[in-house]
């Protein structure tokens, strides 16, 4: 559900592009929405641009393009404004909430008991 909610926000609030000066007449190999898209989806599962490359072709996107490297994943990432980013985050959280009819309440995760010897100083 997640995965369509950012897609539909980003279908329909395109992000903003700057225009390059030139083409050489080629077409883009990846839409631009395609790389924002995955690039949110990244920032969501905490992941890295290797990572989000190995993920993508599992994510079952509308689009049927070739799946970008982490080069193209870094790049776009780059460029995206951090203000469309905030927003986009902010109301695909909103949408989840409203899907899953959350009423009232606070939402916090809860610690997990696992138990680690890694602090333990010797």
């Amino acid at each position: 559900m997640l995965i369509k909610n950012i897609v539909s926000l980003v279908k329909e609030y395109p992000p903003v592009r700057s225009k390059k000066k030139s083409t050489s007449g080629r077409k883009p190999i990846h839409s631009w929405e395609k790389l924002v898209c995955i690039c949110i989806l990244m920032v969501v599962f905490g992941s890295t641009y290797r990572n989000i490359q190995n993920m993508v072709p599992s994510l079952n996107l509308p689009w049927n393009e070739p799946c970008p490297d982490h080069t193209w994943v870094s790049r776009t990432f780059k460029k995206i404004p951090l203000v469309y980013l905030e927003y986009i985050l902010l109301s695909s959280a909103y949408l989840c909430l409203k899907e899953s009819e959350w009423r009232k309440g606070i939402l916090a995760s809860d610690s997990s008991g696992v138990e680690t010897d890694r602090y333990i100083t010797k």
